[in-house]
């Protein structure tokens, strides 16, 4: 996985003649493959470092968000049960008591 946009170079074969001239074309180019990749239109605020900054803030002391996550998640993203939880049938005998 690439850059997606980022523009074709040909080497020079020696001669100094040949090959992709370095210029403001080209460093405009690289510059809207980077940006085109890394930020967002609707979120032109937030940096790939400021998700990275996130990430490593919520993941806390475990070693990814992953590991953080499935403490409370299922795999398929429910919630697990709490020890001591009450279950429907206990919340209704309580209403109904």
């Amino acid at each position: 996985m690439g850059l997606t946009g980022w523009p074709s170079v040909i080497d020079d074969d020696g001669s100094k003649t040949f090959g992709t001239i370095f210029n403001k074309a080209l460093t405009d180019a690289i510059k809207a493959s980077i940006e085109n990749d890394l930020f967002s239109a609707a979120n032109p605020t937030i940096t790939a470092e400021n998700i990275i900054d996130e990430v490593v803030a919520a993941r806390g002391s475990k070693s990814s968000l992953d590991a953080r996550l499935d403490v409370a998640l299922n795999e398929d993203g429910t919630p697990k049960s709490v020890a001591g939880q009450a279950v429907n049938a206990d919340v209704q005998t309580i209403i109904q008591s």
